[in-house]
């Protein structure tokens, strides 16, 4: 006859629990991998339109502060166009006295508003593109029948950026050009 002892067959039963138990923490593991990539995500979108709400808030700040220009159209600009003026030198510190006086900064500053437009928008156009991945915008204006000037800010980016950082760990779909629109009277 032959007897089995307690001891051969309990030897089985605790390799069983830790192949278990490394399976449920797996499971958790990937769980807390897939939180952490939307985090990801949406952190990034977060900081995004809070640039592009920044953008569109500097470039109306400075509508009310040149109002003539303003109400007259000078800084209406289509999304794709290029700023009458352009503000790249200021990116790398090394702009001429010409630039300067063109954006209207530097000592011989003596700038018409409509100079002082042309100016705001390059600077703008410039920070929307060094601030924003793909990032461009537009401006419209027009009378309300209550006699008030309409400004229509609509702020755009490629709002991909997060999702291709994240793609080796996700296979969503990347995103496409987000808007960020600003109506205000002047």
């Amino acid at each position: 006859m032959h007897v089995i002892s307690a001891k051969s067959t309990a030897a089985g039963f605790s390799l069983l629990e830790v192949l278990i138990a490394l399976l449920v923490m797996s499971v958790g593991l990937l769980g807390i991998a897939g939180m952490v990539t939307s985090s990801l995500k949406a952190n990034d979108g977060a900081y995004l339109r809070s640039t592009a709400n920044s953008l569109a808030y500097s470039i109306l700040d400075r509508m009310r502060a040149n109002r003539q220009s303003a109400t007259q159209g000078s800084y209406n600009i289509s999304i794709g166009t290029l700023a009458p003026v352009s503000a790249a030198c200021l990116q790398t510190s090394n702009c001429s006295t010409t630039q300067l006086a063109a954006l209207c900064l530097g000592p011989a500053n003596n700038c018409t508003p409509d100079a002082m437009a042309q100016a705001d928008l390059g600077m703008w156009k410039q920070d929307l593109a060094t601030d924003l991945p793909a990032g461009d915008g537009s401006i419209s204006t027009a009378l309300d029948a209550n006699g008030v000037i309409d400004v229509t800010i609509v702020i755009q980016w490629n709002a991909a950026r997060a999702a291709q950082a994240l793609a080796k760990f996700t296979t969503a779909p990347a995103a496409g050009t987000t808007n960020f629109t600003v109506v205000s009277g002047l």
